[in-house]
């Protein structure tokens, strides 16, 4: 029996070293040429954009993705909405000149502008709700601490063995100075990095580490990244064709 007992104590530690869970940092500061004005949208040419994945959730098909907001006094009702638009509005524009283009604000409406395409793993489709505890896949944070550099942090833990994402804390910083708007734009670029998106290297995208106001929504790149990294989550990096 000890030997058995052994023998299973063995296998339980083997089968944790196999999975290795690291956290994985993104941040993002607002640049000092944003126009607080600047509340539409910005027509851009997204083509060409390098846009970096980290790992992809692995949930079933009909599994929502389930995005709670702490409760918070720092909370008011126009913050409350803020976050909502930046996840859940359905609200999106398309131009057609150049070519055709399409900006989202909310991401559960860009992701689902997708829904039912084949992919590996299944494209979450997002539940958002408010609770008193950090019960959830996603947890979003409102903080008054102040940060010299960033206006949001977004913390994954993640299974490399199988490119998973397991759980992401977002946290927002300083959110009696920041306007409603700059709200939504933060806690829209980090959901980003939450569903598995790195930093872009087009300056005028949605998850470029600067962000502009201007170019806070979410682009038919940040689409097809998320297409690519759920198809295939060995994917480091996405170049979105021009």
């Amino acid at each position: 029996m000890k030997g058995l007992q052994q023998q299973i104590k063995t296998l339980t530690i083997m089968s944790i070293s196999t999975t290795i869970i690291v956290i994985i940092v993104a941040v993002l500061h607002f640049s000092s040429t944003n126009n607080e004005s600047a509340t539409d949208y910005a027509v851009l040419d997204s083509g060409g954009v390098l846009v970096k994945t980290w790992a992809a959730w692995h949930l079933d098909k009909d599994e929502p993705l389930h995005v709670r907001i702490i409760n918070s006094t720092l909370e008011s009702s126009n913050q409350y909405s803020a976050i909502n638009d930046a996840i859940m509005s359905e609200d999106h524009l398309t131009y057609e000149n150049p070519t055709q283009a399409v900006y989202y604000v909310g991401w559960n409406d860009a992701l689902g502008s997708v829904k039912g395409l084949k992919t590996k793993y299944a494209i979450p489709q997002i539940s958002l709700s408010k609770t008193d505890n950090e019960v959830g896949d996603v947890i979003i944070r409102l903080t008054d601490t102040k940060d010299p550099k960033y206006s949001g942090f977004t913390k994954s833990i993640i299974d490399t063995k199988n490119h998973q994402i397991l759980k992401s804390i977002i946290t927002i910083y300083d959110v009696k100075d920041l306007t409603d708007t700059q709200i939504e734009a933060v806690v829209r670029h980090e959901m980003g990095h939450a569903l598995g998106l790195g930093d872009a290297e087009g300056e005028n995208d949605l998850m470029n580490h600067v962000i502009d106001l201007k170019y806070s929504y979410i682009t038919q790149c940040d689409v097809q990244s998320i297409i690519i990294l759920y198809n295939d989550t060995d994917s480091q990096k996405v170049h979105c064709a021009k």
